[in-house]
């Protein structure tokens, strides 16, 4: 059973915020029977589980595309740093820098 823990004006139990519905559940629980709730909710609870599976995914494929982009970033660095290296080797020969 549901305690109350205030009492308004007139003297009557104010419900918490937890037990007062809403315009809309109000509407669902006057427009429809206990088992289309329940196949509602199921719906519902079904696709929001498919929804955070798909947002899950989403997020593991831009993971991996932003490690691939860090790879590449580190690969086209050692690429850069290899042909400063040779460019510098090439100009010591010719000026016998060493």
């Amino acid at each position: 059973m549901a305690s109350f823990a205030a009492v308004d004006d007139m003297g009557l139990a104010i419900a918490p915020p937890s037990l007062v519905f809403t315009t809309e559940q109000r509407q669902l629980w006057n427009n429809h029977s206990v088992e289309q709730l329940h196949a509602l909710e199921l719906k519902l609870r079904t696709d929001c589980d498919e929804k955070r599976e798909e947002l899950r995914q989403l997020v593991g494929l831009k993971y991996r595309d932003l490690i691939q982009s860090a790879d590449s970033i580190v690969h086209m660095k050692d690429i850069a740093f290899g042909a400063l290296q040779n460019l510098q080797s090439t100009y010591c020969v010719h000026c016998a820098c060493a």
